[in-house]
């Protein structure tokens, strides 16, 4: 049994495999209230941020993590 070769019981594999599902199902309720947050805001205020403004952005974060990655 697969619960067995990875060095745990089979209720021990069940429990993580359940709390793995919870964690996820919390992470996803979560952030579907962030988001409806972030649509009710944009609803009032009709503000938004411009795609290439993102984009930037996240070309910006990747050098960094590059640069990070790689200190030479």
């Amino acid at each position: 049994m697969f619960a067995e070769k990875q060095g745990a019981s089979l209720a021990d594999f069940a429990e993580s495999v359940l709390r793995s599902y919870a964690d996820e199902a919390e992470r996803k309720i979560s952030e579907q209230a962030e988001d409806e947050g972030r649509w009710q805001r944009y609803l009032e205020t009709g503000a938004s941020v411009p795609f290439e403004t993102v984009r930037a952005r996240l070309r910006g974060f990747a050098a960094e993590a590059a640069r990070k990655a790689d200190p030479q």
